[in-house]
């Protein structure tokens, strides 16, 4: 039922249900408020005109609720001629015109009310309707777009745009609207035949094949079931939590033995967060038909939802042997693997994934990470690079193609990328202190120090920043700022290394040695294996002429600093060898 997390549920079911089937347009309810945000009338005025404007509207919506979309026409173009500039009457116009099959004429009424109130993602739709009817694609996926951007899916716009994506061959994207549309009404049989065209086309027979065997059972799913489901989806939606269990028990007892809609039961129960609910639906669905891989896939999410890890790794591989080129698995195993520390099998998994959805920026933000993760500097970096290229809604790959190129000790190319993240999300703090940090990293601290102040004034929690201007500050002589800037990021991380070596390092540098000394005795204490803190107490212990303590913290310091030495060399950049 692609239960894999993109968000989860747009509006209920039964109201995209209702329109995906028969295209009736919800009217306004008794309250006089119209369903699916459609505006009833004018607010009440003192103009005669605007009242019986008002009236007409009302008595037209009468019509609309029993379909007497005839008789409404004359009724809201009346109402029009006293109200002209009402997007409600327009829209409702327009729509009596669509009902009629007269879509020139429609199309004029619902630009009008588009004109009028952009921001009805009703109106966008039918215009979206009218063009892809009318033979105009493009003009149908821009207003299907349009809708998208003013919030949840709306009736069965993920299909339809799912569709002009396919039929423009964009399997990718068809492929993303399909399963988005299948988590809103995973009984739909005709988007199971849409994601098998989709692997048709892409190769993957096995997958093929279970997609159309999955739609033609679906034909002869029964309806009682059907509208069980619906009814459920509601609940859902609702957090009926009685009924639901009553609604669960009656599709259980009725189609326990029906695949699908065992496997929408759970989807639906999922959607909702009743995890552990649909976890006998799920292994249901298995038990009635093992090799299926969609509830496979699922029951593994909803085990991980469940904090189950390991039976949702054992679920997971099973669904793999049975889909190996399927994205969502090898994304979901490799999020497993990241956890576990596991990254030469994250990166298998995630380029398994990689190959059979190479648009998705998730899964190449993801794959960089781990490249990084194993230190292979050289396959992360094109990696990242094209995530910010495809991805520029997301600030977090900047910070990883900086610490990359970092890696590389090609401090250029690190700031390049820093001043363009910046450029991009001005008001990331992060960001900005990256451009002051590979700034620093150059030797250019002058240059330095606005972006790291500016930082500190956007995120005032920002350690790194502290400690970049306390570092500036330590450069240029100013012991005195280094040391407020340092202890401000000790304040804030107790642990952060470079705040514990700032402090003690600017107390130095103002000649308090016994202060630095307390300070570094507590420093070690809170990271008794970072060898530059026994560094510093060399220093401290023969200032004050502590010759016997100064050799002991050199003895330490040559132990630690060997370490430190071999743990860097182990992380060095290295190539990356296939398994």
């Amino acid at each position: 039922m692609r239960f894999f997390p993109r968000g989860l549920r747009t509006i209920p079911g039964v109201v995209l249900l209702a329109v995906s089937v028969s295209g009736r347009c919800q009217t306004p309810n008794q309250s006089g408020q119209s369903a699916g945000g459609l505006g009833t009338s004018p607010a009440i005025q003192s103009s005669s005109s605007i009242l019986q404007a008002r009236q007409l509207f009302q008595e037209a919506a009468a019509l609309f609720r029993g379909q007497h979309y005839p008789e409404a026409i004359p009724l809201l173009r009346q109402a029009d001629a006293l109200a002209p500039d009402q997007a409600s009457i327009h829209h409702y116009l327009g729509y009596a015109l669509w009902k009629l099959d007269q879509w020139s004429s429609a199309q004029v009424e619902f630009e009008k009310a588009r004109q009028l109130d952009p921001h009805n993602p009703y109106t966008c739709y039918f215009l979206a309707r009218i063009a892809q009817s009318l033979g105009h694609p493009r003009r149908a996926a821009a207003f299907y777009q349009d809708v998208l951007s003013l919030g949840p899916a709306i009736y069965d716009t993920d299909k339809r745009l799912g569709e002009v994506y396919l039929d423009e061959g964009k399997l990718g994207k068809g492929r993303e609207l399909i399963e988005a549309a299948l988590r809103q009404t995973p009984w739909d049989g005709s988007l199971y035949y849409e994601l098998g065209r989709i692997d048709q086309e892409e190769n993957h027979p096995a997958q093929t094949r279970e997609e159309f065997a999955a739609a033609n059972r679906l034909k002869s799913v029964d309806q009682t079931s059907i509208q069980k489901l619906l009814q459920l989806d509601e609940a859902v939606h609702r957090h009926q939590d009685a009924l639901i269990r009553s609604l669960q028990a009656q599709v259980m007892a009725s189609a326990g033995k029906d695949p699908e809609i065992m496997d929408s039961t759970g989807v639906l129960l999922g959607e909702g967060g009743y995890y552990a609910q649909a976890i006998e639906p799920f292994n249901q669905a298995i038990k009635s038909a093992p090799k299926n891989f969609e509830p496979h896939f699922d029951l593994a999410f909803t085990l991980l939802k469940l904090g189950q890890t390991a039976q949702a790794e054992a679920e997971l591989e099973q669904a793999l042997s049975l889909a190996p080129e399927s994205p969502e698995v090898n994304k979901l195993l490799a999020v497993i693997y990241v956890d576990h520390g596991q990254t030469q099998k994250a990166i298998e998994r995630l380029e398994a994934a990689r190959q059979t959805a190479p648009d998705d920026p998730r899964i190449l933000a993801l794959l960089g990470e781990q490249y990084l993760a194993g230190h292979y500097v050289a396959k992360a970096i094109p990696c990242l690079t094209e995530v910010v290229q495809r991805d520029p809604s997301n600030a977090g790959p900047f910070s990883l193609l900086i610490e990359a190129y970092q890696d590389q000790d090609n401090f250029q190319a690190s700031l390049k990328v820093a001043q363009n993240g910046a450029a991009r999300f001005p008001k990331n703090a992060r960001l900005v202190y990256e451009e002051g940090q590979q700034l620093a990293n150059i030797g250019n601290y002058e240059k330095a120090r606005p972006y790291a102040e500016q930082a500190i004034e956007m995120d005032p929690n920002l350690v790194d920043a502290y400690d970049l201007l306390g570092d500036i500050l330590s450069k240029h002589g100013d012991y005195a700022g280094a040391l407020t800037n340092f202890r401000k990021a000790g304040n804030i991380k107790s642990t952060d290394k470079l705040a514990l070596k700032g402090i003690a390092e600017s107390l130095i540098g103002l000649n308090r040695f016994q202060a630095a000394l307390t300070e570094l005795k507590q420093a070690t204490a809170l990271q008794p294996e970072y060898d530059q803190l026994y560094f510093d107490l060399v220093q401290v212990y023969m200032r004050l002429g502590e010759r016997e303590q100064a050799e002991q913290a050199e003895k330490t310091f040559q132990t630690l600093h060997a370490r430190a030495v071999a743990a860097r060399n182990a992380q060095a950049p290295r190539p990356f060898k296939e398994q």
